[in-house]
């Protein structure tokens, strides 16, 4: 995965969506954030999201294209490609070191989620925004 997020360029085009590469990575980062405990977010989470969602984002199937994010950049934002991806190497390199016994934090969507969880739902979401551009 670091070897896929390394070979994509500022000028890699989207398979479907509405992002640029940058606030992809933009966006991932900010995922990677609130599971480290960098940034705290309102738990938006209710017994629905908690199990049926919950469920079928971490059950074994394909995330489907355009789905609805609650970590969404804002439209036109802009950001700094390199940056960017630095951080995802970094952030994933730190969340690799917590490991699944380490400490997690809130989803916005999912409320609490073990390690492994976490790591599930980390490896599901880089790799469905990796594949939308191409790696």
């Amino acid at each position: 995965m670091l070897r896929r997020i390394e070979r994509l360029r500022p000028t890699s085009q989207r398979g479907w969506g509405k992002m640029t590469s940058d606030q992809m990575l933009a966006h991932l980062n900010s995922t990677l954030e609130v599971a480290l405990g960098h940034v705290r977010i309102t738990d938006r989470s209710n017994i629905l999201k908690n199990s049926l969602a919950k469920f079928f984002i971490l059950a074994d199937l394909p995330v489907k294209k355009n789905a609805s994010s609650s970590m969404a950049v804002a439209k036109g934002s802009t950001f700094v490609f390199d940056a960017e991806q630095a951080k995802l190497l970094d952030l994933l390199k730190t969340a690799a070191a917590n490991g699944t016994s380490g400490e997690w934090f809130s989803h916005v969507t999912f409320g609490r989620l073990t390690g492994d969880e976490w790591g599930k739902l980390i490896w599901k979401h880089i790799d469905h925004h990796l594949r939308q551009f191409g790696e």
